[in-house]
């Protein structure tokens, strides 16, 4: 972003918006929220709440240990200017960090126009990356994510990873019309997200996520494009980008995508509940209900992916995976990415965020799902359709998703693939057979009270004889 010299007053820019201004030069600096923040996040106020847009920019940077390097370049360009600020503070960690790639197109300027970096150029002269330099990178991924830290190879020196939050080792990467592996250089964005399978405890996720991926797309839920891969010696999972398209000119531009705890103004962490312990649906609803182009659809699409998660048994759904893709003064859900299975491995079933006061799967029915309803302002009968919909449909979309996935997939081992795979099946097979049970039991007792609440009223006027 170049040096500036004191007194420093910066415009902070998401995505192209002036969003804030921010005053480098006091002690600390001073982050002011402006008019056009209502732009990039449907929660804004309108308030000046320096809190508030603290706790939105903090979730723009990376949860994970690469952090220490950023508040290590941030501390060292503080110094080198004579600020004292604390550089931990969001606005002063992305100040000094302007280059890097954000999930959040956060940039700040001093020239009243939106900074560049570098001259972005087009796709298709990436630089392409070789399987040896894929293993290079991936190494170095994996070496951070165990250290949980990666101050000793810094953020620029490794782009392709500085901009992805989460425990497992990733980096961004793109590929060309001819799907080879390429890489931007600064100032150019990546279109692909590329993790590495290396849990003991979880063998075969890499193929499971692909297969429950292609699955949820199968019923109707938006879902990243996801396949297994084997690149420079590492079982890898790779999910395409939600929040960037191409341009015209064969430029990768960024969309503008908002983290559902950005949008709802929370500052808690992605697995956070609200005073009862339930988890904040209702405020998923709300949000599509007010901001989305398609607000029943929009809702519905939401309830399915609540349905399948509870299916497949995918128990780590939390706020972090959750966000909104703003596209013309609206917007629609983010499609889903990392819906995986813990079923067949030995890690905890139990959903970290339940449904209707509900976390265990096999302990979810008709009566769960009402109480979801009403906690969220829904029409019961609706949330009922929608979820027996996906218990007849996911089935049928999982052994699809499988079919595709042997065809498709690079699996190293394919016996863990197929063994979870099975043991999926089955869940969904179960959950589905009960949930269905359920329903026609509690439709069958409603109607026996119905029933003889009409032979009653009939008796009544039977025995008052006629009428005088």
């Amino acid at each position: 972003m170049g040096a500036y010299s004191a007194p420093m007053d910066l415009d902070v820019y998401i995505h192209g918006v002036h969003a804030m201004s921010l005053e480098a030069d006091q002690e600390p600096p001073r982050l002011r929220p402006g008019p056009s923040m209502a732009g990039v996040s449907v929660g804004w106020t309108g308030a000046e709440d320096i809190h508030a847009a603290q706790r939105w920019l903090r979730l723009c940077l990376p949860e994970n240990g690469a952090l220490d390097a950023y508040v290590e370049r941030a501390a060292n360009l503080l110094l080198a200017h004579r600020i004292n600020a604390v550089p931990r503070l969001p606005e002063t960690v992305l100040w000094g960090n302007a280059d890097s790639e954000y999930p959040g197109a956060v940039s700040m300027s001093s020239d009243g126009a939106p900074p560049l970096a570098s001259t972005p150029v087009p796709l298709s002269q990436y630089p392409f990356v070789s399987d040896a330099d894929l293993g290079v990178l991936l190494a170095n991924a994996v070496h951070e994510a165990r250290a949980g830290s990666n101050r000793g190879y810094g953020v620029t020196a490794h782009r392709a990873r500085a901009s992805l939050s989460g425990q497992r080792p990733k980096i961004s990467l793109s590929t060309g019309d001819d799907g080879a592996w390429c890489l931007g250089e600064p100032g150019c964005l990546n279109t692909w997200i590329v993790k590495v399978e290396d849990s003991p405890g979880l063998a075969g996720e890499a193929g499971v996520e692909s297969v429950c991926q292609a699955a949820i797309g199968l019923v109707g839920v938006r879902a990243a494009r996801t396949s297994a891969r084997v690149l420079g010696g590492y079982q890898c999972v790779v999910s395409e980008r939600s929040d960037r398209v191409e341009g015209a000119d064969g430029c990768i531009l960024p969309v503008h995508q908002e983290e559902l705890r950005q949008a709802a103004g929370w500052g808690g962490g992605k697995y956070a509940t609200g005073i009862a312990g339930e988890p904040r649906w209702k405020t998923v609803y709300q949000i599509l209900r007010q901001h989305a182009a398609a607000p029943d659809e929009a809702c519905d699409e939401f309830t399915r992916l609540l349905a399948c998660t509870w299916l497949l048994g995918h128990a780590d759904l939390h706020f972090g995976n959750l966000g909104f893709i703003h596209e013309e003064g609206r917007v629609r859900l983010a499609p889903a990415y990392d819906v995986s299975s813990s079923v067949g491995t030995r890690y905890d079933k139990t959903l970290v965020l339940g449904v209707g006061g509900q976390r265990h799967p096999h302990k979810i029915g008709p009566a769960q799902w009402r109480a979801h309803a009403r906690s969220c302002d829904l029409d019961t009968e609706r949330v009922l359709g929608v979820v027996s919909e996906v218990t007849n449909t996911l089935p049928d979309a999982f052994a699809e998703a499988r079919t595709l996935g042997k065809s498709n997939d690079e699996n190293r081992v394919a016996r863990p693939v197929d063994s979870r795979c099975e043991k999926v099946a089955r869940h969904i097979r179960l959950r589905g057979e009960h949930f269905a049970g359920a329903l026609a039991r509690q439709g069958a007792s409603r109607q026996s009270d119905a029933d003889a609440a009409c032979d009653g009223r009939s008796k009544g006027k039977e025995d008052a004889g006629p009428p005088v």
